[in-house]
Formats: structure tokens, sequence, C-alpha cells
């Protein structure tokens, strides 16, 4: 994985002095969808959708820095969940970059006429403009967007298997800071992320709350839009039974009918919803790039620590000074069994040294 990492980085640093990126010269669109079943079932419940990307090679494009491997023109059906393998690759191979969120899996936020049917048409068409949008986000940033595995994941079936040691990557991360729980503090954290992170905590948290109201709010004016509607029906029901005010019981059911309209007013707060959303989403993708500073920074003081403590044994050794376990069985080391020890802790001394110079590397980012 390493030697495909270095290759990747390589191939990006070379496209990056361009200054171009893969949107310059690909056309990507998803331009289909389609219902499929699960391997291996019956089951019409048990299945998933699929959206058919497209790639073209637009016209005029100089092939003097077009990216090996690239073709003209194809056309791939990829599954969500493969679009999640793919963020979470690109979040592992880098770190130090806010990787544009993907649309949600499922409907977040629902009120009362949302629909939470994942195959419903409104629902697939707002996922696939969604992850249409996260494509291109991709593609036009001049660094990831020439990754050998976002390029296979545009054109090719098989995508290699970087991403699936990138899941696992970040599932040893996530059980290591899960371990550590609340008892996880930095003792040198760096003061920038920490305001970052402070800030997308923050703005998650106050965006998560304007949906909740929101939620709650739009329930409440289509309750009050429902009870209209029933209104302007008694109304037209009743006008005709009345000689006398049956015109003014027309006029009153046409204006309960009028301010019943649902039309407009949805529209507005589903497209206020989406944006909020896509704030949301972005606010996580900050997150994780402080997460992974943390990690990072995590691994630099455990490195150092570690360094500390070999040059602390090593320099007890040299001069002369017992342990704790040598004083109270009143043991003396030969000059043999010494200079072996010296030699161990001179390996070991050795090993973090070279692993704080690579978690410091690492953190460099």
């Amino acid at each position: 994985m390493e030697s495909g990492n270095s290759e990747s980085v390589s191939q990006e640093n070379a496209n990056e002095s361009t200054g171009l990126s893969l949107l310059d010269v690909l056309d990507i669109t998803i331009s289909d969808t389609e219902k499929r079943l699960n391997t291996g079932t019956v089951n019409l419940r048990d299945s998933h959708t699929v959206y058919f990307i497209e790639t073209k090679i637009k016209e005029n494009t100089s092939t003097a820095w077009r990216p090996e491997h690239l073709e003209s023109f194809s056309g791939i059906w990829r599954r969500y969940s493969e679009f999640e393998t793919l963020k979470t690759y690109l979040q592992i191979t880098y770190p130090y970059i806010i990787i544009p969120p993907l649309p949600e899996k499922r409907a977040l936020f629902p009120w009362q006429i949302t629909t939470t049917d994942l195959f419903h048409p409104e629902f697939v068409d707002r996922r696939k403009a969604g992850l249409e949008n996260f494509l291109l986000r991709v593609a036009s940033h001049k660094v990831i967007s020439f990754n050998k595995v976002f390029m296979r994941f545009l054109q090719q079936e098989d995508i290699g298997s970087d991403p699936i040691s990138a899941i696992g990557y970040i599932g040893k991360a996530d059980a290591k800071l899960k371990s550590l729980g609340a008892l996880f503090m930095l003792k040198k954290p760096d003061k920038r992320f920490e305001e970052i992170k402070n800030y997308s905590n923050e703005l998650y948290s106050n965006i998560s709350n304007v949906l909740k109201v929101r939620a709650k709010l739009v329930d409440r004016i289509y309750a009050i839009h429902k009870l209209h509607a029933n209104y302007g029906r008694v109304f037209t029901q009743w006008a005709p039974a009345e000689k006398e005010i049956g015109k003014e019981l027309d006029k009153a059911s046409h204006f309960f009918h009028a301010y019943a309209s649902l039309s407009e007013c949805l529209d507005e707060e589903e497209q206020f919803a989406d944006q909020m959303k896509e704030y949301l989403f972005f606010s996580d993708s900050l997150r994780s790039v402080c997460k992974a500073q943390e990690m990072f920074q995590y691994e630099v003081e455990c490195s150092d620590e570690n360094l500390s403590a070999k040059s602390m044994q090593r320099e007890n050794l040299l001069q002369g000074k017992k342990s704790f376990m040598s004083r109270w069985f009143a043991s003396v080391d030969t000059d043999e069994v010494r200079d072996l020890k010296l030699q161990q802790i001179e390996a070991q001394l050795r090993d973090a040294e070279t692993r704080c110079k690579q978690s410091s590397e690492d953190a460099k980012y």
C-alpha cells in the first residue's frame, strides 16, 4: 500500500504543478439510477440503488499531461456503499484535506410528509444530485483528483485493495480512540486545531438544533395548512345549501384552499433544509481533519515519552544506578550483563528515535 501511495503522490504532485485538476480534462455526470436486488436474494425488499457514472474526455484536451489509463469515454454503475468506501479511503490517505461530504444515507430530521423510503423517486433524485456534487468537488481538487483509486472508481470495476486497507486502518484508529475514552487528553494540543475543532463542534451542534427546530416548526405549519384545507372542503360543501350566504361561503372556501396550498412553502423548506444539511456534513468533515490531527499529535507525544524513558534508562545504566528490583534483592549485575543491557537499550533507543522522527513527519501535514 505504501509503494502504491508513493506513486500516487508523485503523480499528484506532478499534476498539481500544472495548476489543473481532473475536472479540467474530464466531464463527470451521474445520468441514471436503477434499483437492483442484492446478490443471492429473491426478496424484493432486500435491494439497493445503483448510480450510473458517465465520464468523457473534454474536447481539445492536451495529451501531454493527461493521466495514464484514462479512457476517452466510459460508464460504470456504483452503489452508495462504494461511495462511502471511496470517501473513507480519501480521508485516510489525505488526513490534512477536508474531503467533500456525501449526501445523507437516510432521511435526516424528517417531518410529517417527508418520505423515508430509500427508493422513493424524490429521495433517489436528491441523493443522485448529492453524489454527483461529491464527485465534481473531488475532481476539482488539484491534489486528490489525480489519485489513482479515484480515477479507477470513475472508470473501472475493480478499484484495488487500497480502500479496503483504509477501512481496516480507520477501524483500528477509531477503536484506539474509543479505548482512550474520556481520558484522552493531549498534553500539548495545537491551538490552531483546537480553535477549528471547537468551531466545527459548535457549528455542527447549532445546525443540528436548527434542523430539529425547523422540522417541528414545519410540522406545525403543515398542521395549520391541513386545518385550512379541511375548512375549505367544509365551506365548499356548505355553500350550495345556503341561498343567502352561499356566495360568501364560496369565497371563504376559495380563501381557505388558497391558504392551504403547500407546494411553494414545501419547496422552499426542502431547499433550505438541503443547504443546511450540506453545511452540517461539511462541519463533520472538518471534525474528521481535527480528529486525524489529534491522532498524529498523540503519536508524537507517545513517541517523545518513549524516547525520554529509554534515554533515562541508558543514563542510569551508564552511571551504574540500580533498578528498584536490583536494590530490593541486593543483586549486582556483572560487566557482561551490564554491556548486554546497554546494547539492548541502545537498540531500543534507536528504534524510538526512528519512530519519533516518523511520527513528527506524519504530523507535519
